[in-house]
């Protein structure tokens, strides 16, 4: 502001995100309050920051003073309370935006079913399950990873399993792993049980990603036998001498106080960086 650049209506909007995305909410309002002329997108883009940093209730009422609203004002409040873990206020967000006819899209979806995952609610999660497929929502692949996700926090893990196959496999095997290991109080047999049968049917085909990915469940989880299983999987599929999954081997072994392991994975790295080490030097400072 001090280069007088405050008239600028676009630069005002993008240093406000600018400030948001950098962890300063008090310049991001700073140059709100100091913006003479506001659209639509400097509230929304006040409306995130509060979101962002918390403030739920702060955010609402910029909201409700919003001269002018559309539907990404809307989608910003919906976000914002999943952001939060809001799921109940969430709901009742989306219901007042559909009676009211505000225009929905991917973004709204997605974000509400993220509250419907986060109320743990068997009948809830079948409601919006219902709404997606009456409006034809419900073969968005964005929308679909969503609902799997959801599924797998509700414990619905047969109709997750539905549409695994159907997913990016490292959103997929994120999702599912997890999800066993909520619905089955943290016991990895069928998480075992699902990935070999995934494995032997031909469903699954894992790259250097997806391997990465499971094995930060295994670790995230503290599950180190599965972890273990999934080590053979890797050295079988000859993705052991994979930078990326070396790594991921030394965290996960790390992380479940395998230390022994976790070294052996990094001998047996032809190639490490930074990640490599962190990761060892990290194992050792836990354990």
């Amino acid at each position: 502001m001090r280069l007088g650049l405050a008239g600028s209506l676009s630069l005002c909007n993008a240093m406000i995100g600018f400030y948001t995305k950098c962890g300063t909410i008090e310049n991001a309002l700073t140059v709100f309050d100091t913006t003479q002329i506001r659209d639509v997108i400097t509230w929304t883009q006040l409306i995130t920051a509060y979101m962002e940093f918390g403030l739920v209730d702060s955010a609402v009422k910029t909201f409700e003073k919003m001269p002018e609203r559309n539907f990404i004002s809307y989608n910003a409040i919906l976000a914002g309370f999943s952001h939060n873990s809001q799921g109940l206020n969430a709901l009742n967000f989306f219901t007042m935006m559909v009676r009211n006819g505000v225009e929905l899209s991917e973004f709204s979806l997605t974000s509400v079913i993220t509250a419907y995952g986060l109320l743990v609610d068997l009948e809830t999660s079948r409601q919006i399950h219902g709404f997606l497929t009456k409006f034809g929502y419900g073969s968005n692949a964005h929308i679909e990873a969503s609902l799997l996700d959801m599924y797998t926090r509700c414990g619905r893990m047969r109709d997750a399993e539905k549409l695994y196959f159907n997913q990016n496999i490292s959103i997929a095997l994120n999702s599912m792993m997890s999800g066993y290991a909520r619905a089955r109080n943290g016991q990895p047999d069928e998480a075992v049980s699902h990935f070999r049968r995934s494995l032997s049917e031909g469903k699954l085909v894992m790259d250097e990603t997806a391997w990465t990915t499971t094995l930060g469940v295994c670790g995230a989880l503290g599950f180190r036998e599965l972890g273990k299983q999934i080590h053979s999987f890797v050295v079988k599929a000859g993705f052991g001498a994979d930078l990326g999954v070396g790594n991921s081997l030394v965290s996960m072994y790390s992380k479940c106080g395998e230390m022994d392991e976790a070294i052996k994975s990094f001998d047996a790295m032809p190639v490490r960086d930074v990640v490599s080490w962190n990761s060892l030097i990290a194992g050792h400072v836990l354990h």
